[in-house]
């Protein structure tokens, strides 16, 4: 994301996954910018909403919470009005940034990439554990754990 940016000269560079439509609400979501190719590379944004609604949505992609900034974003946030609940939302800053015109770009994570979601306890632990079976020093016990508590339910 680094090289993207340093090569763009974007204010902003993030990653984005595809997620289902049903998971849309939970999520910033961008829209593409018309003929941008999201497989390829660093594609640039028309547009990001902050828990749009299925119907509302721009794309099947998410944010998935990884940035690099320029200096732009200080001013982007400083501009930024409360969003839903009361919250400041680093969403609706790079939707400034965009509509400053400047280049806010987007790289898709790929397959062999993954990104944890600790939103909620299920997705919490299942990070855990996945942390902790692929621990070198406690993995070996934690996977011996998770066999024996199996057995016990």
């Amino acid at each position: 994301m680094i090289q993207a940016q340093v090569q763009t000269g974007a204010a902003c560079t993030l990653s984005v996954e595809e997620v289902s439509p049903e998971d849309l609400f939970r999520y910033g979501v961008v829209g593409p910018a018309p003929g941008s190719d999201v497989e390829a590379g660093p594609f640039t944004l028309a547009g990001v909403v902050e828990k749009p609604d299925k119907a509302s949505a721009p794309s099947n992609l998410a944010i998935a919470p990884r940035y690099v900034f320029n200096r732009a974003i200080f001013g982007a946030i400083a501009a930024t009005l409360p969003g839903k609940g009361g919250e400041l939302w680093l969403t609706d800053s790079i939707g400034i940034l965009i509509r400053q015109g400047l280049d806010v770009r987007a790289l898709k994570l790929q397959s062999s990439e993954r990104r944890y979601d600790i939103g909620t306890f299920e997705t919490y632990f299942k990070a855990f554990i996945d942390f902790a079976v692929a621990d070198e020093r406690y993995g070996y016990m934690i996977r011996q754990y998770l066999v024996w508590k199996a057995d016990q339910i």
